[in-house]
């Protein structure tokens, strides 16, 4: 029980600051072939409107902001939002 509560309390935690620790650290943006779980391009589209996202947050954390803004508009919004929830569980993880 003890257990359970402990892995619920820091499982998203753990989720995002993997993420993007992935993202800066080891993902290759302009790589020309890349794993995707879209499931549009699953099915034969070229894109859809959440495509690059992924994309855009790895090339702005690694400092490339122009190539970031051409991936996708909302790859540094999407930073800051993650960065925001990430502080807020540390903060509840504190508290408890």
């Amino acid at each position: 029980m003890i257990l359970w509560k402990l892995f619920r309390g820091y499982f998203e935690l753990a989720v995002w600051l993997f993420a993007l620790i992935y993202l800066a650290l080891f993902a290759q943006p302009d790589a020309i072939e890349h794993f995707s779980i879209c499931v549009y391009r699953a099915i034969g589209f070229d894109s859809c409107w959440g495509c690059g996202l992924g994309r855009s947050v790895a090339f702005a954390l690694q400092g490339s902001f122009a190539k970031s803004w051409e991936m996708h508009p909302l790859g540094l919004p999407a930073i800051a939002i993650l960065l925001h929830r990430i502080y807020r569980l540390i903060r509840l993880a504190w508290k408890a």
